[in-house]
């Protein structure tokens, strides 16, 4: 019983990770309400390509990327 309980904890975990950046960068790149300024990366699916665009810094969501090479990792499909 409890390798069998190992291994769904395990196939959940990776199937989780596999459909995480997927889920990610489908996402409409969110500014939210602030109005910090932050200059972030996001992915826009339509272009297949990260651009930059500036964050307001809260109330945004995961399409959000520090770096142009982490967005491209993370999203850009070759």
């Amino acid at each position: 019983m409890t390798k069998v309980l190992a291994f769904i904890f395990i196939a959940a975990v990776i199937c989780s990770g596999l459909t995480g950046a997927e889920d990610i960068c489908s996402l409409p790149p969110e500014v939210g309400p602030c109005r910090a300024g932050f200059r972030k990366f996001a992915y826009y699916s339509e272009l297949n390509k990260c651009k930059l665009f500036t964050y307001g810094g809260c109330q945004g969501n995961e399409n959000n990327f520090e770096t142009l090479q982490a967005c491209e990792q993370a999203c850009v499909k070759k």
